[in-house]
């Protein structure tokens, strides 16, 4: 029987323990926030240079393929696209602006769709493309009969993309960090042992742990959210499946620390895996780079959990198109986090002596 008493006392003490270990605080919030600020200031000062163009031919008379070369001629990246594809394209910043040509040789008439920072460089664009096309009646029709659509957006897609990594990069910091580094140095110095021979049950200290760094990851969630909010339209639906999906990701990048931690037999071999396992997450775990931009990291991202968090979230805080459907990532994480359950608690051990540890964990 768990007496409440009992849990909110280990729950006062993990607080103050916190408090107290500047690693714990530094990975769990520092160190997430430090990526969080310097996207936000690059957001504002740093302008995109880069240009990429695409175009939608509705034309009767003009080849697509000259089109498409007057814009080649100028500019590298020139594709063609679908209508339906244009919102999303711009959003996350594949491309910059839009031509949407129709109409009849002679009589052009030409839509341009474009970033509200580009609208007067679109404009000059658009003149350059006139001159390359063979047909100067058609040319000056063209440029006669345009419109420009501005295209608001408050982000570019280097920010959607980075932006729902650092929520993941929190949670994995809080697994690792805030989880399995204090874990493993409570059972090198035996405070498992001293405190599981008192009255105190293995439900009631596990239960004050959990909901401890629960805590941590509501509020971690809480201050990145925060500061991102002006750059992102996050609804009140958004949000509350932004909560839901972080408690799923922290509940199982929680039980991924316990198992880690239990797992080794000393201090040192701990921190080591830990290491690993961290800047492996962060470089191959969807966080920083698309996994979906490269083969081999399209394939090891599988691998990871902390994925399958970075990939929901941007669904559903951008809208992007995710690596996998979301249905697939929350099962992913589901099954994650059972299996570190069920691995945890076959193998975790509360002490370093095997021998001790089994008559502790009998309790």
């Amino acid at each position: 029987m768990i007496k409440l008493n009992r849990v909110f006392a280990l729950f006062k003490t993990q607080s103050v323990e916190f408090k107290r270990d500047f690693g714990s605080i530094f990975f769990s919030f520092i160190f997430p926030l430090f990526f969080v600020v310097i996207l936000i200031f690059s957001n504002l000062l740093e302008p995109n240079f880069s240009f990429k163009v695409g175009v939608i031919n509705n034309t009767t008379g003009v080849d697509a393929r000259v089109l498409h070369d007057a814009l080649s001629k100028r500019f590298i990246d020139v594709v063609q696209v679908k209508q339906e594809d244009v919102e999303s394209a711009l959003e996350n910043a594949k491309l910059n602006v839009v031509f949407v040509f129709s109409g009849e040789a002679g009589h052009i008439q030409s839509e341009v769709i474009v970033k509200e920072a580009y609208q007067t460089y679109a404009e000059m664009l658009i003149r350059i493309v006139l001159q390359e096309l063979n047909n100067p009646q058609g040319a000056n029709a063209i440029g006669n009969n345009y419109s420009m659509q501005p295209y608001e957006s408050k982000v570019d897609g280097e920010f959607n993309f980075m932006f729902p990594g650092m929520l993941a990069m929190a949670l994995l910091q809080l697994g690792l960090f805030a989880t399995a580094t204090p874990v493993l140095k409570a059972r090198e110095k035996g405070v498992f042992r001293y405190m599981l021979t008192s009255p105190l049950r293995v439900a009631e200290l596990l239960t004050s742990q959990i909901l401890f760094r629960l805590l941590i990851a509501v509020l971690q969630i809480t201050v990145i959210v925060s500061c991102g909010y002006y750059f992102l339209n996050i609804t009140a639906s958004s949000l509350f499946y932004v909560i839901l999906v972080s408690l799923l990701g922290a509940l199982m990048l929680i039980s991924m620390g316990y198992f880690l931690a239990g797992l080794m037999r000393s201090q040192e071999s701990g921190m080591a895996l830990i290491m690993i396992a961290n800047f492996s997450m962060l470089f191959a775990g969807n966080i920083f780079m698309d996994a979906s931009s490269d083969d081999f990291l399209y394939y090891v991202s599988h691998i990871f959990p902390v994925s399958y968090l970075a990939d929901t979230y941007r669904q559903i805080i951008v809208g992007s198109e995710g690596v996998w459907p979301i249905y697939i990532n929350i099962s992913m994480m589901v099954i994650f986090l059972f299996s570190f359950v069920f691995l945890g608690v076959r193998y975790f051990k509360f002490d370093m002596d095997s021998e001790m540890s089994g008559m502790l964990k009998g309790k």
